[in-house]
Order: C-alpha cells, then sequence, then structure tokens
C-alpha cells in the first residue's frame, strides 16, 4: 500500500509543474485523485494515518499531508513551526517558484489552519 501511495504521490508531484490554467487544473484534479485514495485506503485498513503516528489528525489532516509529502518529507513540515503569516508565505513561494498547484481559497485556508495549529512557533518547544 506504502509503495502504491509513493507511485501516486510521484505521479501528482509530476503532474504539478503544469505551466497553465488548464495544467494546473488537471494537476489539482490528481491530488483530488490522490486524497480520495488515500481516505479509501484508511478505511480499508483500519489506519490511523497514512502520513505516520506523529501525524496530527483533524480538518485538513489528510489534504495538507497529501500536497505536503508528493513533493517532499513531511518532516520537513513537522519542524519548521511557523506563524499562519509564514505558512501563507511558504505556499506562495512554493506556487511562484517550485512549481506547487496554486489552491483554491477554501483549500489553502483549510491547509493553513491545519499547518499553523500544528506546526506554529509554540508547537516546537512542545514534548
Amino acid at each position: 500500500m506504502i509503495r502504491k501511495m509513493s507511485l501516486q504521490m510521484a505521479n501528482v508531484k509530476k503532474t504539478s509543474t503544469a505551466y497553465n490554467t488548464a495544467g494546473q487544473f488537471f494537476a489539482l484534479g490528481k491530488y483530488t485523485a490522490l486524497v480520495a485514495s488515500i481516505l479509501f485506503s484508511i478505511s480499508a485498513h483500519g489506519s490511523d494515518s497514512p502520513f505516520g503516528e506523529d501525524w496530527p489528525s483533524g480538518p485538513g489532516s489528510m489534504e495538507t499531508g497529501g500536497l505536503c509529502g508528493a513533493c517532499h518529507s513531511l518532516a520537513l513540515v513537522k519542524q519548521q513551526g511557523l506563524s499562519r503569516k509564514s505558512w501563507d508565505e511558504t505556499l506562495t513561494w512554493m506556487v511562484e517558484e517550485q512549481g506547487m498547484p496554486d489552491l483554491d481559497p477554501d483549500m489553502r485556508n483549510l491547509i493553513l489552519d491545519y499547518l499553523s495549529e500544528h506546526f506554529n512557533p509554540e508547537s516546537r518547544h512542545r514534548d
């Protein structure tokens, strides 16, 4: 199952470098399919999270894990401890410089809510 998800994430990464609006829409469609397949896998296998036991659950967990994990290790996300403003600037940089698909406002806010709740400056000092 993990290998299959890795291949699906790699496929999303390849399509996320689209250069036009139609291509970006296609990439987001692939992303949506990835999240749906992850959710199906969780329900079928009874796993808490395909992103590891230390990946916090909650609204936006699957979408954030799927989007971020499509291009880089989630360890990179977990170690950041950024403010919401800094996460927003990071997402903008990834869209403009790294080829991440532009997110619709609702999805962007969901991901920013998740990141700023779970990976903020205060969370770096827990444990």
